[in-house]
Protein backbone atom coordinates (compact mmCIF):
# COMPACT_ATOMS: atom_id res chain seq x y z
CA UNK A 1 0.00 0.00 0.00
CA UNK A 2 1.14 3.55 -0.68
CA UNK A 3 2.32 5.58 2.27
CA UNK A 4 2.04 9.20 3.30
CA UNK A 5 5.16 10.81 4.76
CA UNK A 6 4.76 13.11 7.74
CA UNK A 7 7.17 15.31 9.68
CA UNK A 8 6.33 15.47 13.38
CA UNK A 9 6.90 18.76 15.17
CA UNK A 10 7.38 18.34 18.90
CA UNK A 11 8.44 19.67 22.27
CA UNK A 12 11.88 18.11 22.03
CA UNK A 13 15.23 18.63 20.29
CA UNK A 14 14.41 16.79 17.05
CA UNK A 15 11.85 16.38 14.30
CA UNK A 16 10.58 12.85 13.63
CA UNK A 17 9.69 11.47 10.21
CA UNK A 18 7.02 8.78 9.93
CA UNK A 19 5.08 7.11 7.14
CA UNK A 20 1.42 6.15 7.39
CA UNK A 21 -0.08 3.77 4.83
CA UNK A 22 -3.70 3.43 3.69
CA UNK A 23 -4.34 0.84 6.40
CA UNK A 24 -3.17 3.28 9.07
CA UNK A 25 0.06 1.46 9.81
CA UNK A 26 2.70 3.85 11.18
CA UNK A 27 6.35 3.32 10.23
CA UNK A 28 9.09 5.38 11.88
CA UNK A 29 11.53 6.59 9.23
CA UNK A 30 14.00 8.43 11.42
CA UNK A 31 14.81 11.60 13.29
CA UNK A 32 16.11 14.92 12.00
CA UNK A 33 18.54 16.61 14.36
CA UNK A 34 20.26 19.99 14.39
CA UNK A 35 21.80 21.90 17.27
CA UNK A 36 19.48 24.83 16.53
CA UNK A 37 16.31 22.81 17.24
CA UNK A 38 14.51 23.63 20.49
CA UNK A 39 10.80 22.77 20.81
CA UNK A 40 9.99 22.72 17.07
CA UNK A 41 6.24 22.74 17.76
CA UNK A 42 5.07 23.94 14.34
CA UNK A 43 6.43 23.21 10.87
CA UNK A 44 5.84 24.63 7.39
CA UNK A 45 6.99 23.44 3.99
CA UNK A 46 8.22 25.85 1.34
CA UNK A 47 5.76 26.70 -1.44
CA UNK A 48 8.69 26.88 -3.87
CA UNK A 49 11.18 24.14 -2.87
CA UNK A 50 9.79 20.94 -1.35
CA UNK A 51 13.15 20.20 0.29
CA UNK A 52 12.98 23.31 2.47
CA UNK A 53 11.05 23.47 5.74
CA UNK A 54 10.55 26.13 8.40
CA UNK A 55 10.38 25.26 12.09
CA UNK A 56 9.26 27.36 15.01
CA UNK A 57 11.24 27.08 18.23
CA UNK A 58 8.53 27.63 20.86
CA UNK A 59 10.71 29.30 23.47
CA UNK A 60 10.82 32.67 25.22
CA UNK A 61 14.54 33.43 25.18
CA UNK A 62 16.37 33.69 21.87
CA UNK A 63 19.84 35.22 22.01
CA UNK A 64 18.88 37.24 25.08
CA UNK A 65 15.64 38.53 23.56
CA UNK A 66 12.22 37.60 24.95
CA UNK A 67 11.31 35.78 21.78
CA UNK A 68 11.20 32.47 20.01
CA UNK A 69 13.03 31.53 16.85
CA UNK A 70 12.13 30.72 13.26
CA UNK A 71 14.53 28.34 11.52
CA UNK A 72 14.86 27.57 7.81
CA UNK A 73 16.28 24.14 6.89
CA UNK A 74 17.09 22.27 3.73
CA UNK A 75 16.62 18.52 3.99
CA UNK A 76 19.48 16.72 2.23
CA UNK A 77 20.00 12.97 2.40
CA UNK A 78 17.95 12.67 5.58
CA UNK A 79 19.81 15.50 7.34
CA UNK A 80 18.95 19.07 8.20
CA UNK A 81 21.09 21.88 6.81
CA UNK A 82 20.39 25.15 8.60
CA UNK A 83 19.92 28.00 6.13
CA UNK A 84 19.42 30.61 8.85
CA UNK A 85 17.39 31.42 11.93
CA UNK A 86 15.79 34.65 13.17
CA UNK A 87 13.86 36.00 16.11
CA UNK A 88 10.07 35.73 15.96
CA UNK A 89 9.87 39.10 17.74
CA UNK A 90 7.69 37.59 20.43
CA UNK A 91 7.74 34.82 23.01
CA UNK A 92 6.28 31.31 22.64
CA UNK A 93 5.54 31.34 18.91
CA UNK A 94 2.92 28.66 18.25
CA UNK A 95 1.90 28.89 14.61
CA UNK A 96 3.25 29.94 11.21
CA UNK A 97 1.79 30.17 7.73
CA UNK A 98 3.37 30.80 4.34
CA UNK A 99 1.58 32.96 1.79
CA UNK A 100 0.65 31.04 -1.38
CA UNK A 101 3.05 33.24 -3.34
CA UNK A 102 5.86 31.62 -1.35
CA UNK A 103 7.46 34.97 -0.56
CA UNK A 104 6.26 35.70 2.99
CA UNK A 105 5.93 33.78 6.24
CA UNK A 106 3.70 34.92 9.12
CA UNK A 107 4.20 33.90 12.76
CA UNK A 108 1.81 34.05 15.75
CA UNK A 109 3.48 34.63 19.13
CA UNK A 110 1.29 33.32 21.93
CA UNK A 111 2.90 34.73 25.05
CA UNK A 112 3.65 38.18 23.63
CA UNK A 113 0.30 38.50 21.87
CA UNK A 114 1.69 39.69 18.56
CA UNK A 115 2.22 38.53 14.98
CA UNK A 116 5.18 39.17 12.72
CA UNK A 117 6.14 38.56 9.10
CA UNK A 118 9.36 37.93 7.19
CA UNK A 119 10.38 37.78 3.58
CA UNK A 120 11.51 34.41 2.21
CA UNK A 121 14.55 34.54 -0.06
CA UNK A 122 13.69 33.44 -3.59
CA UNK A 123 17.34 32.58 -4.21
CA UNK A 124 18.08 30.44 -1.16
CA UNK A 125 14.77 29.74 0.55
CA UNK A 126 16.20 31.23 3.72
CA UNK A 127 14.46 33.83 5.87
CA UNK A 128 14.96 37.37 4.63
CA UNK A 129 14.29 40.76 6.18
CA UNK A 130 11.57 41.35 8.71
CA UNK A 131 8.50 43.03 7.22
CA UNK A 132 6.18 43.87 10.10
CA UNK A 133 5.27 43.29 13.75
CA UNK A 134 1.70 43.91 14.92
CA UNK A 135 0.88 43.94 18.64
CA UNK A 136 -2.68 42.76 19.27
CA UNK A 137 -2.75 44.56 22.61
CA UNK A 138 -2.73 47.88 20.77
CA UNK A 139 -5.89 46.95 18.84
CA UNK A 140 -8.24 46.30 21.77
CA UNK A 141 -9.21 48.76 24.50
CA UNK A 142 -9.50 46.24 27.31
CA UNK A 143 -7.38 44.74 30.04
CA UNK A 144 -7.29 41.12 28.89
CA UNK A 145 -4.02 39.59 27.82
CA UNK A 146 -3.47 39.05 24.11
CA UNK A 147 -2.51 35.53 22.99
CA UNK A 148 -2.15 35.28 19.21
CA UNK A 149 -2.67 31.65 18.23
CA UNK A 150 -3.06 31.08 14.48
CA UNK A 151 -2.60 32.76 11.11
CA UNK A 152 -5.01 31.98 8.27
CA UNK A 153 -4.39 33.37 4.78
CA UNK A 154 -7.40 33.75 2.48
CA UNK A 155 -7.48 35.95 -0.59
CA UNK A 156 -6.54 39.52 0.27
CA UNK A 157 -7.06 38.95 4.01
CA UNK A 158 -4.84 37.69 6.80
CA UNK A 159 -6.77 36.37 9.80
CA UNK A 160 -5.25 36.02 13.26
CA UNK A 161 -7.07 34.29 16.09
CA UNK A 162 -6.45 35.64 19.59
CA UNK A 163 -7.30 33.35 22.49
CA UNK A 164 -6.76 36.00 25.15
CA UNK A 165 -8.80 38.76 23.53
CA UNK A 166 -11.60 36.39 22.42
CA UNK A 167 -11.57 37.62 18.85
CA UNK A 168 -10.29 37.16 15.33
CA UNK A 169 -8.47 40.02 13.64
CA UNK A 170 -9.07 40.40 9.90
CA UNK A 171 -6.26 42.36 8.24
CA UNK A 172 -6.36 43.70 4.67
CA UNK A 173 -3.16 42.51 2.98
CA UNK A 174 -1.36 44.31 0.15
CA UNK A 175 0.61 41.72 -1.78
CA UNK A 176 2.66 44.40 -3.55
CA UNK A 177 3.96 45.99 -0.35
CA UNK A 178 3.63 42.78 1.75
CA UNK A 179 2.05 44.92 4.47
CA UNK A 180 -0.97 44.37 6.68
CA UNK A 181 -3.18 47.45 6.86
CA UNK A 182 -3.50 47.75 10.63
CA UNK A 183 -5.58 50.93 10.35
CA UNK A 184 -8.32 49.03 8.46
CA UNK A 185 -8.34 45.90 10.63
CA UNK A 186 -11.74 44.34 11.33
CA UNK A 187 -12.50 42.52 14.58
CA UNK A 188 -14.75 39.47 14.79
CA UNK A 189 -15.84 38.98 18.38
CA UNK A 190 -16.31 35.61 20.07
CA UNK A 191 -18.06 35.13 23.44
CA UNK A 192 -16.21 36.15 26.59
CA UNK A 193 -13.81 33.48 27.88
CA UNK A 194 -14.30 31.29 24.80
CA UNK A 195 -10.67 31.53 23.64
CA UNK A 196 -10.66 31.15 19.84
CA UNK A 197 -7.69 28.96 18.96
CA UNK A 198 -7.89 27.61 15.40
CA UNK A 199 -10.23 28.17 12.46
CA UNK A 200 -10.88 26.83 8.99
CA UNK A 201 -12.98 28.05 6.05
CA UNK A 202 -15.54 25.88 4.28
CA UNK A 203 -14.39 25.20 0.69
CA UNK A 204 -17.71 26.18 -0.96
CA UNK A 205 -20.19 27.48 1.64
CA UNK A 206 -20.00 31.02 3.04
CA UNK A 207 -18.99 29.97 6.55
CA UNK A 208 -15.93 29.43 8.71
CA UNK A 209 -15.56 27.09 11.68
CA UNK A 210 -13.80 28.37 14.81
CA UNK A 211 -12.61 26.08 17.61
CA UNK A 212 -12.66 27.78 21.01
CA UNK A 213 -10.14 26.34 23.44
CA UNK A 214 -11.20 27.74 26.80
CA UNK A 215 -14.85 26.71 26.79
CA UNK A 216 -14.46 23.72 24.42
CA UNK A 217 -16.93 24.93 21.81
CA UNK A 218 -17.21 25.03 18.02
CA UNK A 219 -18.64 28.16 16.40
CA UNK A 220 -19.87 28.63 12.83
CA UNK A 221 -19.29 32.18 11.59
CA UNK A 222 -20.84 33.72 8.51
CA UNK A 223 -18.67 34.72 5.54
CA UNK A 224 -19.81 37.46 3.15
CA UNK A 225 -20.77 35.72 -0.09
CA UNK A 226 -19.52 38.65 -2.22
CA UNK A 227 -16.35 39.87 -0.49
CA UNK A 228 -15.48 36.41 0.94
CA UNK A 229 -14.60 38.10 4.23
CA UNK A 230 -15.46 36.88 7.70
CA UNK A 231 -18.49 38.67 9.14
CA UNK A 232 -19.14 39.57 12.77
CA UNK A 233 -22.03 37.11 12.93
CA UNK A 234 -22.03 33.75 14.69
CA UNK A 235 -24.58 31.35 13.15
CA UNK A 236 -24.38 28.70 15.87
CA UNK A 237 -22.14 27.35 18.63
CA UNK A 238 -22.04 23.85 20.10
CA UNK A 239 -19.98 22.10 22.75
CA UNK A 240 -17.26 19.74 21.53
CA UNK A 241 -17.58 17.68 24.73
CA UNK A 242 -19.99 14.89 25.68
CA UNK A 243 -22.81 16.16 27.89
CA UNK A 244 -21.46 14.37 30.97
CA UNK A 245 -17.95 15.84 30.67
CA UNK A 246 -17.30 19.15 32.44
CA UNK A 247 -15.36 21.79 30.54
CA UNK A 248 -13.23 22.33 33.66
CA UNK A 249 -9.64 21.21 33.01
CA UNK A 250 -10.45 20.67 29.34
CA UNK A 251 -9.08 22.52 26.33
CA UNK A 252 -10.04 22.09 22.68
CA UNK A 253 -6.97 22.02 20.45
CA UNK A 254 -7.23 21.27 16.73
CA UNK A 255 -9.92 21.53 14.06
CA UNK A 256 -9.89 20.10 10.56
CA UNK A 257 -12.40 19.85 7.77
CA UNK A 258 -12.99 17.00 5.35
CA UNK A 259 -12.27 17.68 1.68
CA UNK A 260 -16.00 17.91 0.98
CA UNK A 261 -16.52 20.38 3.82
CA UNK A 262 -19.34 18.22 5.17
CA UNK A 263 -17.48 16.85 8.21
CA UNK A 264 -15.69 18.71 11.00
CA UNK A 265 -13.20 17.08 13.36
CA UNK A 266 -12.12 18.61 16.70
CA UNK A 267 -9.79 17.38 19.42
CA UNK A 268 -10.56 17.64 23.14
CA UNK A 269 -7.62 17.60 25.58
CA UNK A 270 -7.40 16.92 29.27
CA UNK A 271 -5.23 19.82 30.44
CA UNK A 272 -5.17 18.91 34.12
CA UNK A 273 -1.98 17.73 35.78
CA UNK A 274 -3.58 14.48 36.91
CA UNK A 275 -3.57 12.38 33.75
CA UNK A 276 -5.12 8.94 33.95
CA UNK A 277 -7.50 6.74 32.01
CA UNK A 278 -10.57 8.37 33.57
CA UNK A 279 -9.84 11.74 31.99
CA UNK A 280 -11.35 12.72 28.67
CA UNK A 281 -9.23 12.94 25.52
CA UNK A 282 -11.23 12.60 22.33
CA UNK A 283 -11.97 13.45 18.74
CA UNK A 284 -15.42 14.96 18.21
CA UNK A 285 -16.93 14.47 14.76
CA UNK A 286 -19.67 16.76 13.42
CA UNK A 287 -21.74 16.97 10.23
CA UNK A 288 -22.33 20.40 8.71
CA UNK A 289 -26.01 20.69 7.77
CA UNK A 290 -25.71 23.94 5.81
CA UNK A 291 -25.80 27.54 6.93
CA UNK A 292 -29.56 27.84 6.35
CA UNK A 293 -30.33 25.02 8.78
CA UNK A 294 -31.71 25.93 12.21
CA UNK A 295 -29.15 23.51 13.62
CA UNK A 296 -26.17 23.81 11.33
CA UNK A 297 -24.00 21.30 13.23
CA UNK A 298 -24.89 17.72 14.08
CA UNK A 299 -22.73 15.61 16.39
CA UNK A 300 -21.83 12.20 14.94
CA UNK A 301 -19.59 10.78 17.66
CA UNK A 302 -16.88 11.18 20.29
CA UNK A 303 -13.98 8.73 20.05
CA UNK A 304 -11.18 8.27 22.56
CA UNK A 305 -7.71 9.19 21.31
CA UNK A 306 -6.20 6.32 23.33
CA UNK A 307 -3.68 8.76 24.68
CA UNK A 308 -3.36 12.03 26.58
CA UNK A 309 -3.44 15.57 25.20
CA UNK A 310 -4.30 15.23 21.47
CA UNK A 311 -2.74 18.51 20.41
CA UNK A 312 -2.90 17.92 16.67
CA UNK A 313 -4.19 15.48 14.05
CA UNK A 314 -4.29 15.02 10.28
CA UNK A 315 -6.67 13.58 7.68
CA UNK A 316 -4.87 11.29 5.23
CA UNK A 317 -5.47 9.20 2.11
CA UNK A 318 -8.51 11.06 0.82
CA UNK A 319 -10.06 11.30 4.28
CA UNK A 320 -9.92 7.55 4.93
CA UNK A 321 -7.33 7.68 7.74
CA UNK A 322 -7.18 9.93 10.80
CA UNK A 323 -3.80 10.28 12.56
CA UNK A 324 -3.75 11.81 16.06
CA UNK A 325 -0.70 13.18 17.90
CA UNK A 326 -1.07 12.58 21.65
CA UNK A 327 1.47 15.00 23.11
CA UNK A 328 1.70 13.67 26.65
CA UNK A 329 1.56 9.98 25.70
CA UNK A 330 4.39 10.25 23.16
CA UNK A 331 2.19 8.55 20.60
CA UNK A 332 0.59 8.74 17.19
CA UNK A 333 -2.69 6.85 16.90
CA UNK A 334 -4.51 6.19 13.61
CA UNK A 335 -8.12 5.31 12.86
CA UNK A 336 -9.98 4.26 9.69
CA UNK A 337 -12.53 6.80 8.45
CA UNK A 338 -15.63 6.46 6.30
CA UNK A 339 -15.13 9.37 3.92
CA UNK A 340 -18.83 9.34 2.98
CA UNK A 341 -20.35 9.59 6.46
CA UNK A 342 -17.26 11.15 8.03
CA UNK A 343 -17.43 8.73 10.95
CA UNK A 344 -14.57 6.83 12.54
CA UNK A 345 -15.44 3.30 11.46
CA UNK A 346 -14.07 1.21 14.29
CA UNK A 347 -12.42 2.94 17.22
CA UNK A 348 -10.89 -0.34 18.34
CA UNK A 349 -9.14 -0.80 14.98
CA UNK A 350 -6.21 1.44 15.78
CA UNK A 351 -2.46 1.51 15.16
CA UNK A 352 0.01 3.11 17.57
CA UNK A 353 3.51 4.46 17.75
CA UNK A 354 4.27 4.45 21.48
CA UNK A 355 7.35 5.63 23.34
CA UNK A 356 10.59 3.99 22.16
CA UNK A 357 11.95 7.55 21.87
CA UNK A 358 10.82 7.68 18.23
CA UNK A 359 8.03 10.19 18.88
CA UNK A 360 8.44 12.54 21.86
CA UNK A 361 5.75 15.05 22.83
CA UNK A 362 4.32 15.32 19.30
CA UNK A 363 2.72 18.71 18.65
CA UNK A 364 2.19 19.01 14.88
CA UNK A 365 1.82 16.63 11.94
CA UNK A 366 3.08 18.20 8.70
CA UNK A 367 1.82 16.09 5.81
CA UNK A 368 4.36 16.07 2.98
Amino acid sequence: MSGQDILVGSYSNFISKVGIDEDGMVVVKGKLYHESINNPSWLCRSEIDENIIYAINEIDNFQGEEAGALCAYRIENGRLELLNMVSTKGAWPCHAAIHPNGKIIFIANYKSGNICSYEISKATGGIGKMIQVVDHRSLMAQGAEAHAHQIVIRGDRIYATDLGLNCIFSYPFDENSSQLNVNAVETILLPADSGPRHMVFHPTESVAFVLNELDSTLSVIEVDAVTKRLKNHILCTVSTLPSKVSKDHMGAAEIQLSTSGNHIYCSNRDISHNHNDTHHNSIAVFNFNGRSSSSCLHLIQHVSTHGVHPRHFALLHNDTVLAVANQLSNSIVTYPLDNISGAIIDEDHIKHVFHEGSVVKPAHLLVL
